[in-house]
């Protein structure tokens, strides 16, 4: 979640935020924020993720675009057996 760490550290630093405010806008917790951008928590939910990109104008895209290939590789392998094209053996 590198991403959304530097996503969030351009939108506090261009907006001249305190943690404490930007976690305000989003509507997560101060805790919950230090977290993320410290790095402990890399097990965000989908929910927390959606609300900062909501709230604070980070694009989603911008978040998971160099995890995308990633994504994919882990939605086509199921059960160590790798699927191909329309997930076909």
């Amino acid at each position: 979640m590198e991403n959304l760490r530097n996503e969030i550290w351009k939108k506090i630093v261009e907006n001249d935020y305190t943690l404490k405010k930007f976690a305000k806008i989003c509507g997560i917790s101060y805790g919950n924020l230090r977290k993320i951008i410290s790095g402990t928590n890399n097990d965000i939910n989908t929910s927390t993720i959606l609300r900062i990109c909501k709230n604070s104008g980070i694009k989603v895209n911008d978040i998971f675009q160099e995890d995308a290939p990633k994504l994919i590789d882990a939605v086509v392998t199921y059960n160590n057996t790798k699927y191909h094209g329309t997930l076909s053996k």
